[in-house]
């Protein structure tokens, strides 16, 4: 399979009590090679050969429009709690979609001060921001993580509706237990109470287009924060969501819950074949179908590693909150 390296989007982490904050352009700080835990070293494809720099598709290829890409404010804000985010905003009229996006259980285990750059330095989501501005996407650009007619499809996307800008929020996840609810319980007020309230304040927002997203342990806390508070949220994803097949009728219960309050609830979940929650994600996908939730599932090929958040993580989060 081909690879390669990306980084993409707006993120944003905030809090009802801004307490510091800081503006930046583009770029995050510095490099984060020398900060991955555990991170097999990435093979990049040739650039010169076969077809990792092709678009896949068949022959009535899409039509792309030019535009001149966006930039990026990056804020840094730090609560009266002593909690950390990340605010990339791009730099266009609002109002703008918003996805909350939690990063895994690495970055959380690094602390708040590196954890909080997890979507943008880690998993490259600035990047990612860069190429869906400038399509089309090819398989280098998911790594080698996906399948034709996957690819082809998401250019279809960018080619009928040039890609909306949207804020992305990346607060700091603890490395919270996921057993009981008063760890899960204690972010998501964090999220409701504080977040939010500063986003909504200090970035110009759409409040009918919230979501909440995360990969791993953020996609299991996503779903709890966003199934509980469905209320603020019109989205909610999962990315390799660190769920257990066993807990599917809990989950399933949440999310009927959650549609009571929230009847246009949208549900994404992603995983892939090498995953190792790829049960537990596949099972909660089959009920939400089966309870005839408003849903999507997509299972691609690739580990539950980096090289996938990188890839398909960064870009399947912006196609599902920037529709």
């Amino acid at each position: 399979m081909r690879r390669s390296l990306q980084t993409v989007v707006a993120l944003a982490c905030s809090s009802f009590f801004a307490c510091k904050s800081s503006t930046k352009t583009h770029s995050p700080p510095e490099s984060t090679a020398q900060i991955r835990t555990n991170e097999p070293a990435i093979e990049l494809p040739d650039a010169s050969s076969g077809d990792a720099d092709t678009p896949a598709g068949d022959a009535d290829a899409p039509a792309f429009t030019s535009a001149q890409k966006l930039t990026i404010a990056t804020r840094e804000w730090t609560f009266p709690s002593g909690r950390r985010a990340v605010v990339l905003v791009p730099d266009t009229r609002g109002p703008l979609p918003l996805v909350i996006a939690l990063h895994g259980r690495g970055e959380a285990l690094k602390g708040k001060d590196r954890g909080a750059w997890g979507w943008p330095r880690d998993y490259d989501l600035l990047h990612a921001l860069d190429r869906v501005q400038a399509p089309p996407l090819t398989n280098r650009d998911f790594l080698g993580f996906v399948t034709d007619p996957h690819l082809a499809k998401r250019n279809r996307e960018l080619a009928d509706h040039r890609y909306g800008p949207v804020v992305v929020a990346c607060p700091y996840l603890p490395d919270v237990k996921l057993e009981g609810t008063t760890e899960l319980d204690a972010y998501a007020s964090f999220v409701v109470d504080e977040l939010l309230p500063r986003l909504k304040k200090e970035t110009s927002i759409d409040e009918s287009r919230i979501g909440i997203d995360g990969v791993s342990l953020g996609g299991a806390v996503a779903l709890y924060v966003g199934f509980k508070y469905a209320r603020e949220f019109s989205r909610v994803g999962a990315i390799q969501g660190a769920i257990q097949q066993a807990d599917t009728p809990t989950w399933l219960e949440r999310a009927v819950r959650a549609r009571s309050m929230q009847p246009a609830l949208s549900v994404r979940i992603l995983t892939s074949d090498e995953d190792y929650f790829r049960d537990g994600n596949r099972s909660l996908a089959k009920a939400l179908e089966g309870a005839a939730f408003k849903s999507e599932f997509i299972e691609l090929p690739g580990p539950h590693d980096y090289p996938f958040n990188r890839g398909p993580g960064s870009y399947e989060l912006l196609f599902f909150h920037a529709r």
